[in-house]
């Protein structure tokens, strides 16, 4: 245990926390959740892989960060800020903390950005994520808004799956349970995706 508290300590700290409160406030999977999520995610990974072929790498990073701007995983935001900021974005952590793009970059890249924080939002799901979308299809092709939504489910699956692990090993391996939460899913939910 003083391993994995050592671990959650060196994190460098992106978005607001204060331990084992923030943790549990953040959104997280239950079992349901989960699989349902998983199913939905499956379904975008061919375009998850196609995305860094058809998309230029800021356009990448903005997906990400916009709906990393949401929910806040302290294991995933720093890696999202990172590759924003090799992407050559000029304020990524920003971004990921606000979801929103300042200067020049926002005319090339600002309906991406729209479309992610809708997507975090609504989880994906409806009209005003259609809309996004759609506005994406038109300006560019509806290959590129598929890729872009690839990329959505893919930083909507990072962030979640983050804010369970840190809700578990923050709060339920201590025994303070987020209401809802199930330990036993949350224990092979963790081993599975530390092994």
């Amino acid at each position: 245990l003083n391993q994995m508290q050592a671990l959650l300590s060196s994190l460098p700290n992106v978005a607001p926390t204060d331990g084992t409160t923030s943790a549990l406030e953040k959104k997280s999977w239950t079992w349901e959740g989960s699989l349902a999520d998983h199913m939905r995610i499956l379904l975008q990974v061919p375009f998850f892989f196609i995305a860094p072929i058809v998309l230029p790498p800021k356009a990448c990073a903005v997906i990400h960060l916009s709906v990393e701007s949401k929910y806040s995983s302290r294991f995933f935001s720093h890696l999202q800020g990172e590759l924003g900021r090799m992407a050559g974005l000029n304020d990524a952590y920003e971004l990921c903390s606000t979801g929103k793009l300042t200067g020049g970059e926002s005319d090339e890249f600002g309906c991406f950005a729209k479309y992610g924080r809708a997507f975090a939002k609504k989880d994906g799901i409806g009209d005003s994520v259609q809309e996004k979308y759609d506005v994406i299809a038109e300006k560019h092709s509806n290959l590129i808004a598929r890729c872009a939504q690839g990329l959505a489910f893919f930083a909507f699956w990072g962030s979640l799956a983050g804010n369970t692990v840190e809700g578990y090993l923050r709060g339920t391996l201590f025994g303070k349970k987020k209401e809802g939460s199930n330990a036993i899913f949350e224990s092979f939910f963790v081993l599975y995706y530390i092994i």
